[in-house]
């Protein structure tokens, strides 16, 4: 993933923030995402299944971030 660690701005409960969602495959063969989970669930991933080619850079979906969760 780029970044490998996402940092969301200081926010207010009832105020959500995405950040999109982007992979880097370093695979000489096409590589399938088909799920990204977190611990914490506060944050969500919004995307569908999909196949990145080798060696490329997709982005793929977002990521949100709810403190009120």
């Amino acid at each position: 993933m780029i970044p490998q660690v996402l940092n969301f701005n200081p926010t207010y409960p009832g105020v959500s923030q995405s950040k999109p969602l982007i992979a880097r495959s370093t695979f000489e063969v096409p590589v399938t995402i088909k799920a990204v989970t977190s611990n914490d669930f506060r944050i969500m991933a919004s995307f569908s299944p999909v196949k990145i080619k080798a060696n490329n850079k997709t982005e793929f979906g977002y990521i949100t971030f709810d403190p009120t969760k």
